[in-house]
């Protein structure tokens, strides 16, 4: 069964947990259900947002200060907003700079919220969604080479769905 459904959460935080937790399904539920808030905070899965979002005006870049119409900035879960210009090259400097990309926060310097995959492929360049799928892809060999307790495939074990769009990205497919 999926992490997503048993924890009732989204594909996107379900990797979060994965990929914090060295891929051991196991590790996640334990951890999970012994103290979520504690799991949630480590992570940087929030409940709800810390900024709200108003809707129908114009609000600020937290980088850049530009003023844009609220429908051309994005958040993180955390609502603190950027517009798709600045969370481009957020996203790209991350990427560019190694592994670490996987666990991407916020670009508020206060926040810790999680940077989802989603948001990585929608503004990322080509190039860039291809280093990620590598990165991605090798986190999960590595990890499990040093956990020799994960069995079975990781397409039947982890999020289906999520890990073909992966493998496919990383093929350029």
């Amino acid at each position: 069964m999926r992490i997503s459904t048993v924890l009732s959460i989204s594909n996107v935080e379900a990797g979060f947990l994965l990929r914090y937790y060295n891929w051991s399904v196991s590790k996640v539920h334990d951890e999970w259900f012994a103290d979520e808030e504690k799991v949630r905070k480590a992570v940087g899965l929030l409940e709800k947002p810390v900024v709200k979002f108003p809707d129908g005006r114009e609000m600020t870049c937290g980088i850049c200060f530009e003023s844009y119409p609220c429908d051309r900035l994005r958040t993180a879960a955390c609502g603190h907003p950027f517009c798709d210009s600045c969370w481009a090259g957020y996203i790209s400097t991350a990427i560019n700079g190694g592994p670490g990309c996987l666990i991407l926060r916020c670009p508020d310097p206060s926040c810790s919220a999680s940077v989802g995959q989603d948001m990585i492929h929608v503004l990322a360049s080509d190039e860039d969604r291809k280093n990620y799928s590598r990165y991605f892809i090798r986190s999960y060999v590595e990890d499990n080479r040093k956990n020799s307790s994960n069995s079975g495939s990781w397409f039947n074990m982890l999020l289906p769905d999520y890990c073909h769009h992966m493998i496919g990205s990383s093929r350029g497919e």
